[in-house]
């Protein structure tokens, strides 16, 4: 019975592991192609609008895409890489910060539960619609130096 179980673990581990590894391995390499194509730039220009309604700076827009579609490692990398090379300020930083944290990783984390039967469509609407509206309320909040505005009561 306990090799029934041990067995059963280690195949559903593999299985799962296998699902995880064909969604995200291309979906990485379409993503370093997006890169190198200056593919990601572009869109990062056609969205600066979602950057005026987020609060954000256009250079705050590139690693807020890859945070969002690839992951909040590949996202927080981006985020330093980019505040070195275009100087991004305390405050979009702290913005991406809050946008990521609930909206990281979409394609892949929603690829991933869909492998393991969750329903996509909810997971997705209320990770996106919570990123946007909390990094929305935070940019009425947060000065350009980073520090935070309270109305006094």
């Amino acid at each position: 019975m306990v090799e029934e179980i041990l067995k059963e673990a280690v195949f559903g581990s593999v299985k799962i592991v296998w699902g995880m590894t064909k969604v995200i391995v291309p979906l990485m390499i379409v993503i370093q192609l997006m890169r190198d194509y200056k593919i990601l730039e572009a869109i990062s220009n056609k969205l600066q609008p979602m950057a005026k309604l987020l609060g954000i700076s256009r250079e705050a827009v590139f690693p807020l895409i890859i945070g969002f579609f690839i992951g909040i490692s590949y996202g927080a990398g981006a985020v330093m890489e980019t505040a070195k090379e275009a100087d991004l300020s305390k405050r979009d930083v702290f913005l991406i910060g809050i946008f990521l944290s609930c909206g990281h990783g979409i394609l892949e984390t929603t690829l991933i539960f869909y492998v393991i039967g969750a329903n996509i469509w909810v997971l997705s609407l209320v990770r996106i619609g919570s990123a946007f509206i909390l990094t929305i309320i935070f940019s009425k909040f947060i000065k350009t130096d980073g520090s935070i505005r309270l109305k006094r009561i």
